[in-house]
């Protein structure tokens, strides 16, 4: 199941995406994809957009990006 959520509030588009499986407890340090996304949404928000992955219970893992919107 892959569920996929976009949503415009207070200025700031969040998406959600929600997926089957579970985040390892333990990370085993060899990847630098969640690291990368946080720095690279970092540099190109001056720190305004936030990256967060978590587990939902013991089946979903969601993900989740906020974004400030100019308009």
């Amino acid at each position: 199941m892959v569920r996929i959520v976009a949503d415009y509030k207070n200025n700031h588009l969040e998406l959600l995406v929600q997926n089957t499986g579970q985040l390892s407890a333990t990370p085993n340090g060899d990847g630098f994809g969640i690291k990368s996304t946080q720095d690279r949404l970092n540099l190109m928000y001056q720190g305004k957009a936030v990256f967060e992955i978590r587990n939902l219970g013991t089946t979903i893992v969601e993900s989740k990006v906020i974004l400030p919107v100019i308009i």
